[in-house]
């Protein structure tokens, strides 16, 4: 075998005959120097016939670059803070800080901006096996560029995230900025990630086990709970709870070809309805096992 080497000009900067061990594998190494042009570089493996390189076994590219020691610092941050739970998209923005290498402020520094959404919930640091659900409908994930701002005579840039645009849910949000230095491309970038949500509260539940299949019969409690924005448990009240058995009933429905057949459809049917409150030690509720069937508590 013979491997060869270019460099991102195409021109062959090393040519190596290969002999596989028993093991059937082999190195090859290659320095570049301090004027060796920066790129991509390609390194192929050829089969030898008669003393001729022919065909090609396999290739891949190495991605050689210039390191640059930073010379600005950057840090964003959003105007509103809740690590134990989320914050409201009302009125939020991201404060971005450019600093140079001594810590002076790296002022008249063009900054970019971008966002990007993701449906989620968050998880509740102080309550601890409680999954959340978002009543709202959110959008599909969203990545987006905000455009440039200039740092002021500080060293900051605020950028208005305008959030309530997208439909009200709760989504993970990552803020990620890049400051850019005044001559050529060379850049620095940070971001921060926290969950956004206009709910006042949330409601989470707790259970003890798998509940896709109970023996009937059996006893078995549901924790819920009433978490703020700031992970707390908290008292809400006027809430109904709801109880919902899964029937089937047989319908007549009008196929694509105008044919009529029978198909089996869905239908939630109530069987009880009483008020909840929660406080904040956990509500236990009792899953009814008395008959058989697929039931919903809501």
């Amino acid at each position: 075998l013979v491997a060869t080497i270019t460099d991102p000009r195409g021109m062959e900067v090393k040519s190596e005959p290969v002999t596989l061990d028993a093991s059937g594998f082999a190195e090859i190494g290659y320095t570049t120097r301090y004027t060796s042009p920066t790129g991509g570089y390609g390194v192929n493996l050829h089969l030898v016939k008669k003393g001729v390189a022919s065909d090609l076994l396999g290739s891949t590219t190495v991605q050689v670059r210039e390191f640059l020691p930073d010379r600005m610092s950057i840090k964003v941050e959003l105007t509103k803070q809740n690590p134990g739970g989320w914050i409201t998209a009302q009125d939020l923005s991201a404060k971005v800080t450019l600093t140079n290498l001594y810590g002076t402020p790296a002022s008249n520094k063009r900054v970019v901006t971008r966002i990007s959404l993701t449906p989620g919930i968050p998880s509740v640091k102080g309550m601890p096996g409680f999954r959340f659900h978002d009543p709202l409908k959110p959008n599909d994930p969203v990545q987006e560029t905000l455009g440039a701002e200039n740092t002021n005579e500080a060293g900051t840039a605020l950028v208005n995230l305008n959030l309530q645009r997208f439909a009200p849910a709760t989504y993970r949000l990552t803020v990620m900025a890049e400051g850019f230095e005044g001559e050529g491309g060379r850049s620095v970038a940070a971001e921060v990630t926290t969950f956004v949500s206009p709910l006042p509260y949330m409601i989470g539940y707790k259970t003890e086990g798998d509940l896709s299949y109970l023996h009937m019969g059996s006893a078995h409690n549901v924790s819920l709970a009433a978490a703020s924005p700031e992970g707390e448990r908290m008292s809400v009240g006027g809430l109904t709870q709801v109880l919902l058995e899964r029937t089937y009933v047989s319908a007549l429905v009008r196929q694509s070809n105008g044919t009529y057949r029978y198909e089996s459809v869905g239908k939630d049917v109530e069987r009880s309805r009483k008020p909840l409150q929660f406080s904040k030690a956990d509500t236990q509720v009792s899953l009814p096992t008395d008959k058989p069937g697929t039931f919903f508590l809501t």
